[in-house]
């Protein structure tokens, strides 16, 4: 079996197609879990490792926010996950192996402006996945959290605002990616964690790194370096909702 990151640096160059099987799968839609599971059971016979890896990120202050939004924000974010994984641990549990990866994020770690509800959905995956690797400890099942900072990604353009059904490019408002980490850096990173079996690994540019150190080990330090990010990330929301109207 190769690595992750040999694979994604075109390192391997020598495997069977019938090692890879692509399945379009909504994680909302709960009821579709179970079928899917039985469809990669049919094709490998096992399923030695699940990373759960769907969500979208947010642009809206609290006050504005529809609550249509942070319901599915946390459908998407938490509870399509967790329905995901109890399908799959059912298989795991039987074969008393297996791997199951969550990707939250470092506002699993401290809330941030502006993603009230998403950094309230990574708190939740953080605490759930948290309990779910204490329970399966002597089961022979390994759970591993990536925390991710800011990757430059689509996630900043996809996000939801305040509003059902709008994304935040729909404002049409350009956002500064460029101290954002390139998605293959932060693929490595992730790769070199899941391979090792890490309970948790925070993968993140400075100085958001920081910020996460800070706000686990010294909280008074880091309420003190957060009131500078926050108010600015405030007059960035504020200003974006005035050119809007």
């Amino acid at each position: 079996m190769c690595l992750i990151s040999e694979l994604a640096a075109g390192k391997v160059k020598d495997f069977n197609t019938d090692d890879i099987l692509v399945l379009p799968l909504d994680t909302t839609k709960y009821d579709t879990h179970e079928d899917a599971m039985k469809t990669v059971l049919d094709h490998f016979n096992q399923i030695d490792i699940l990373v759960n890896n769907s969500g979208r990120s947010q642009r809206a202050l609290a006050v504005d926010t529809e609550l249509k939004v942070d319901q599915d924000l946390f459908d998407l974010n938490v509870i399509g996950s967790i329905s995901l994984t109890k399908v799959v641990l059912c298989h795991m549990v039987e074969r008393k192996a297996g791997h199951v990866v969550v990707v939250s994020s470092v506002q699993g770690k401290f809330g941030v402006v502006g993603s009230a509800t998403y950094s309230a959905s990574k708190f939740a995956i953080q605490g759930y996945f948290s309990s779910l690797r204490a329970e399966l400890y002597d089961k022979g099942i390994t759970v591993t959290a990536i925390c991710p900072g800011p990757i430059r990604t689509a996630s900043v353009q996809n996000a939801v605002t305040e509003v059902s059904g709008k994304s935040y490019k729909d404002k049409q408002i350009a956002e500064d990616v460029s101290g954002r980490m390139e998605a293959g850096k932060f693929a490595k990173y992730m790769s070199v964690a899941v391979v090792n079996k890490l309970d948790e690994c925070w993968i993140s540019p400075q100085p958001v790194l920081l910020i996460t150190y800070a706000s686990q080990y010294m909280p008074s330090i880091f309420t003190m370096l957060y009131k500078r990010f926050a108010i600015k990330g405030l007059k960035k929301l504020r200003e974006a909702k005035a050119k809007e109207n």
